[in-house]
């Protein structure tokens, strides 16, 4: 019998053969998952940053638009203070009428045969004579205000100046603002695009974007592009050189008409106490002048300022009242309240002075007006109250319209209700000279108005001369471009199927199905699968899913929107998007869905 001795020794190789297979097994399987994670980190990494660069994008385009929303609320202010400037102009003229009026002793131009005799006989009465002193005195003092209020208005240039540069200035701001978050969009363009490179080969050198991964990134750029709304702003694939957008757009079904509405209701709910109404408690008034805050604060309603919609904003007398400034509601077909477009802009400062009733019995007071009276003939604007549901409707004087030239009237330029002097100043068309034989009192700026009384009996009346002056100074070109979306309201431009999203549309905003208008961007990357020992065994395939999302923090729950950065990115699941997979399926279909992020 032969020895047995070495047998375990064949045993003991093949273990270590197996040993060894098993070792090499587990260090490939070992490589490879390891590839296999380096790969997927390397694509969710590239996805995370696509969609962070998106983020940063829509969040500068909020910044921009609430800043160009600032703009529009700070033309408002000075278009405020400016319409309050010419306002204390007119009341303060109107004021020196009305003592020239009341007093016709006191004046030192010329009087009416009557008073020419009666003036020097009253003064020589006792106690008369020093009434009619005493208001000589006080119309001296009033005639030097107003004068010097006039020559300070003229010397400041202050019409010119606010409505011609300062007010202008802010809607080239706005161009600008526009033109950076244009370009702002095309670098996040470029980084969603290339399926974020530098990030690519940070973290995996040989990963690379291959036929399939480009698919991917043109998807990612589809749904990025389709966030803007490109006859407003442009987008990323459609950039536009920044401009003002179509003024005379204004149809419920014009996209542009919808945007400017967007941007018009921000700013107009945004406008400070002294745009929305002139109190007392914001007047720029000393303590010292309570009499004058008091009286004015007892004017009905005045002071409004407020961007107007294209033919809303005529500045002009109109048979059915042209004023919308402070329309309470949306007129059929346009809009004029809150919704307003931004297309013009509006301020008036409205006033009455009266002493008493307009009529007594059948005598007029020539020291009233009532609603259906000659404005121009009157001291402030009678016709306030003319219609009882929109009491200013027809007033008009004095205000401010910033028009574009578009308007039938007053385009490119404005229109200025403001006191027209007899030495030809402001300049512009609808300057009329003032009336009268008193030279003094029409180098203020008043007309003399003989007002009946009764059949045959007139009266002297002083007023300002307030016409409605296209001077130039006012143009308004409208709301500048911005970054803009409606959720929902677009057709399918990318992966999906065209009968379920058809062309755009109005009644639904955009659902889960299509992130909710929150773009997500797809990276696919490929690299060799290698052995341990280097043989090449086809690639291997990652596949990440980000997403920049919208999300106030807290419990607010509201669509995105290009107005408040909010925008965050975030990594997701592709699993939640099995149509957008689709354009992906090769990769989609080569694992389990666990095994993909």
């Amino acid at each position: 019998m032969k020895a047995a001795r070495g047998q375990s020794l064949v045993l003991g190789c093949a273990l270590l053969a197996l040993a060894a297979t098993v070792t090499i097994g587990l260090l490939d399987l070992g490589f490879s998952v390891h590839d296999r994670i380096r790969l997927q980190n390397a694509a969710d990494a590239a996805a995370y940053s696509s969609a962070a660069m998106e983020a940063r994008a829509f969040n500068l385009a909020a910044y921009a638009n609430r800043t160009q929303a600032s703009h529009y609320v700070s033309a408002m202010v000075l278009q405020s203070f400016l319409s309050f400037a010419f306002f204390g102009e007119a009341w303060l003229t109107d004021a020196d009428g009305l003592m020239r009026t009341l007093s016709p002793c006191a004046s030192s131009g010329s009087r009416s045969p009557f008073w020419g005799a009666a003036c020097p006989a009253l003064s020589a009465v006792p106690g008369v004579g020093a009434v009619l002193a005493f208001l000589r005195g006080a119309l001296a003092l009033m005639d030097a205000l107003v004068s010097g209020y006039q020559s300070a208005l003229r010397a400041s240039d202050l019409d010119a100046v606010v409505g011609r540069e300062l007010i202008p200035s802010l809607l080239e701001a706005n161009v600008g603002l526009a033109a950076e978050s244009a370009r702002m969009m095309r670098k996040a363009l470029e980084a969603v695009a290339g399926s974020s490179q530098e990030v690519i080969a940070a973290n995996d050198p040989q990963a690379r974007v291959d036929e399939l991964g480009r698919t991917a990134a043109n998807l990612s750029v589809c749904l990025f592009d389709r966030a803007s709304m490109r006859e407003v702003g442009g987008s990323p694939l459609a950039p536009r050189t920044p401009r003002y957008l179509d003024v005379t757009a204004r149809g419920e079904d014009d996209k542009v008409a919808r945007a400017k509405r967007v941007m018009g209701q921000v700013a107009n709910a945004a406008r400070p106490d002294f745009v929305t109404s002139r109190a007392r408690e914001a007047l720029p008034l000393p303590d010292w002048m309570g009499p004058l805050k008091a009286m004015l604060e007892a004017q009905p309603k005045w002071g409004q300022t407020r961007l107007l919609t294209h033919g809303l904003a005529e500045g002009w007398d109109d048979p059915e009242g042209g004023n919308f400034i402070r329309e309470p509601e949306d007129t059929p077909g346009a809009t004029s309240s809150m919704l307003a477009q931004g297309d013009d802009l509006g301020a008036d400062d409205a006033y009455q002075i009266s002493v008493g009733p307009p009529r007594v019995g059948p005598f007029r007071n020539p020291l009233s007006c009532g609603p259906e009276d000659d404005p121009f003939q009157c001291w402030g604007e009678p016709r306030i109250g003319r219609r009882a549901d929109r009491p200013f409707r027809f007033a008009m004087k004095p205000s401010v319209w910033a028009l574009n030239d578009q308007e039938d009237h007053g385009g490119g330029g404005g229109i200025h209700w403001r006191i027209a002097y007899d030495d030809g100043y402001p300049a512009g068309a609808g300057w009329r000279a003032p009336r009268g034989s008193d030279g003094f009192a029409r180098a203020l700026g008043l007309n003399e108005v003989q007002r009946s009384v009764a059949a045959g009996v007139w009266v002297p009346v002083y007023v300002a001369n307030v016409q409605p002056i296209e001077d130039g100074n006012h143009p308004w070109r409208g709301l500048a471009s911005f970054p803009h979306f409606e959720p929902g309201r677009y057709a399918e431009a990318c992966a999906g199927t065209a009968d379920r999203h058809g062309e755009p549309r109005l009644d639904r905003a955009a659902g889960p199905e299509d992130d909710f208008n929150q773009p997500s961007t797809f990276v696919v990357l490929s690299r060799p699968a290698k052995t341990v020992f280097g043989k090449r065994d086809g690639l291997m395939r990652a596949v990440a899913r980000a997403q920049a999302y919208y999300h106030r923090p807290g419990d607010w729950a509201e669509p995105p929107s290009f107005f408040n950065p909010y925008w965050r990115a975030r990594l997701a699941p592709v699993a939640e998007h099995p149509d957008r997979a689709a354009a992906i399926a090769p990769v989609w279909a080569e694992w389990p869905r666990g095994m993909v992020h």
